[in-house]
C-alpha cells in the first residue's frame, strides 16, 4: 500500500502544480495582452492627436511655401510652424511628420525617426485616413480638407503623414516580459513546493488508516494463526491415535473436510502476512543472493509436468539466454509456481502452456502463456489486485485470490515489475521483468 500511495502523492503533487503553473501562465500571458493593449491604444491615441495637429497646420505651411522662394526662409518657416510637437526638443528620434501638398509634393518634415516601412499608401488608397503598421512603429496617412467657403463642399488641401517610432513602447514590454518570466519561474517554484506540502497533508489522514489497516491485518493473521493450528493438530493426534477406529465414514469425512479447509485457510493467513510485509515495505535482505533464473525456470517445470498431464495440457520451457540475478530464491519460486498455477487453471485439455525466458538489455523477461480466454483489457491491471475474480464461478475453492498480487508484491520488491498482456497465439501473458546481476 506505502508504495501505491506515493506514486498517488508525486501524480497528485504534479496535476496540482500543473493546474497552478497553467492558471499562473494564463494570468502573466493576460496581463502581458492587457498591457500591449492598452500601450498599443496610447500609441494609436498620440498618432491621433499629432496628426490631428499636424492636419491643422498644413494650410499655413502651404501659404508660407506660396509667399517665400528662399530655400532657408522656408526651412525657418517650416521649424517654426512645427515646434510645438517637441516642446523639450528631445523626442525627434521617435518622430516622423511630412506634410503634402494634393499632388503629393512634400511640402516639409519635421523629426529624425526613419520609419521601417512605408508611410505613404498607393494611390487608390490615399483619399481615406488609415493606419500603416511599421516594423519599428505606427504610421497615420490623413488627407486635409478645408471649408474655403460656407456651403461649399471640402477641398483638398494636402496630406499629413505622422510616423511613431515604438523603441521606447519595445524596451518596455521586454522589461515586461523579464519581469513576467523571473515571477513565473518562481512562482512554479513555490506552486511545486507548496503543492508537496498541501498533497503531503492531505495524504496524512490517509496514510494513518492505511497503516491501520495493514496493522490490523498483520495482527489478525497472526490471531488466525493459533486456532488454526490448533485445529489441525487436533485432528492429526485422533488419526494417529485410537480415537477414530470404528468411526463411521461420514464423521471421517467430515474431518477430513475440516482438515482441508483448515489447511487452505492456514495457507491463506501465510499469505496475507506475506503482503503484510511487503505492505509495510521492510527491508528483507535475508536470504537473498544471485543465482541462476534459468535453472529455476527448469525445476519448476519438471516439477508441474505430472499435474499438467494429469490435466492434459503441454507444459513447455522455452529458455534463450542464461539469466543471473540478485534475489530472494524462495520469494522467486513462490512467484513462478503462482504464474503456472494461475496458467494450468485456466487452460482446458490439449492446451499448452508456455514458460519463456530471454535477456532484454538491462532485464530478463520471463513470461508464461497459456491458451485460455485471455485477459480482456480493462481488466490486465485489476487481476493483480486482491481477492479479485473476473468470473468466481470458474475459481476453485482452493483458489484465495491473493496469487497474483503476491506474484506483483514479490516483482516490485526485487526492483521488477508483472504485468499481463495478450499472448502472440491467444490467451493470456503474464510477463515478468527483473534487473539483470549488475
Amino acid at each position: 500500500m506505502q508504495p501505491d500511495l506515493s506514486r498517488t502523492r508525486r501524480t497528485l503533487t504534479l496535476r496540482h502544480a500543473a493546474l497552478s503553473c497553467l492558471l499562473l501562465s494564463v494570468f502573466a500571458a493576460t496581463v502581458y495582452g492587457q498591457v500591449v493593449f492598452s500601450r498599443h491604444q496610447m500609441l494609436r491615441q498620440q498618432l491621433s492627436q499629432m496628426a490631428s495637429t499636424a492636419a491643422a497646420a498644413l494650410p499655413l505651411i502651404h501659404h508660407e511655401f506660396d509667399e517665400m522662394r528662399l530655400p532657408s526662409r522656408r526651412r525657418q518657416a517650416a521649424v517654426s510652424l512645427i515646434a510645438h510637437f517637441d516642446e523639450q526638443r528631445n523626442t525627434q528620434g521617435s518622430k516622423r511628420i511630412r506634410w503634402f501638398d494634393p499632388e503629393l509634393h512634400e511640402l516639409s518634415s519635421y523629426g529624425t525617426f526613419q520609419p521601417g516601412g512605408g508611410t505613404v499608401p498607393a494611390l487608390a488608397d490615399r483619399a481615406q485616413s488609415q493606419w500603416l503598421t511599421l516594423s519599428n512603429g505606427l504610421a497615420i496617412w490623413q488627407p486635409v480638407r478645408v471649408r474655403e467657403r460656407p456651403g461649399q463642399p471640402p477641398v483638398l488641401h494636402g496630406y499629413v503623414s505622422v510616423a511613431l517610432g515604438s523603441m521606447a513602447f519595445d524596451q518596455e514590454l521586454d522589461s515586461l516580459r523579464q519581469g513576467l518570466l523571473i515571477g513565473s519561474l518562481l512562482a512554479v517554484l513555490l506552486a511545486f513546493a507548496g503543492s508537496q506540502w498541501m498533497v503531503a497533508v492531505s495524504l496524512q489522514p490517509i496514510r494513518r488508516q492505511i497503516e491501520q489497516l495493514v496493522r490490523f491485518t498483520a495482527d489478525a493473521s497472526h490471531e488466525l494463526r493459533q486456532p488454526l493450528t490448533a485445529i489441525r493438530a487436533v485432528i492429526g493426534s485422533l488419526h494417529h491415535g485410537e480415537a477414530l477406529v470404528g468411526a463411521q465414514p461420514v464423521v471421517l469425512e467430515k474431518l477430513a473436510l475440516i482438515d482441508g479447509a483448515s489447511e487452505r485457510m492456514g495457507k491463506l493467513v501465510d499469505d496475507l502476512l506475506l503482503l503484510t510485509r511487503f505492505d509495510r515495505a521492510i527491508e528483507d535482505h535475508s536470504g537473498m543472493r544471485d543465482f541462476p533464473l534459468e535453472e529455476l525456470v527448469e525445476d519448476q517445470c519438471r516439477l508441474f509436468q505430472d499435474s499438467a498431464a494429469a490435466h492434459g495440457v503441454t507444459l513447455i520451457a522455452d529458455i534463450r539466454d542464461p539469466a543471473t540475478v540478485f534475489g530472494h530464491p524462495e520469494r522467486l519460486r513462490r512467484l513462478l509456481v503462482n504464474l503456472i498455477s494461475n496458467a494450468l487453471r485456466f487452460s482446458a485439455a490439449g492446451d499448452t502452456v508456455l514458460i519463456g525466458l530471454k535477456v532484454q538489455g538491462a532485464f530478463v523477461q520471463l513470461w508464461v502463456d497459456d491458451q485460455g480466454s485471455g485477459i480482456p483489457a480493462a481488466q490486465r491491471d485489476q487481476v493483480f489486485q486482491r481477492f479479485w475474480q473476473a468470473d468466481p464461478s470458474r475459481s476453485s475453492a482452493s483458489h484465495g485470490g491473493l496469487g497474483l498480487a503476491i506474484a506483483r508484491a514479490v516483482a516490485q520488491a526485487h526492483g521488477g515489475r508483472l504485468v499481463a498482456r495478450e499472448a502472440p497465439g491467444g490467451g493470456a501473458r503474464l510477463l515478468l521483468e527483473l534487473p539483470l546481476k549488475a
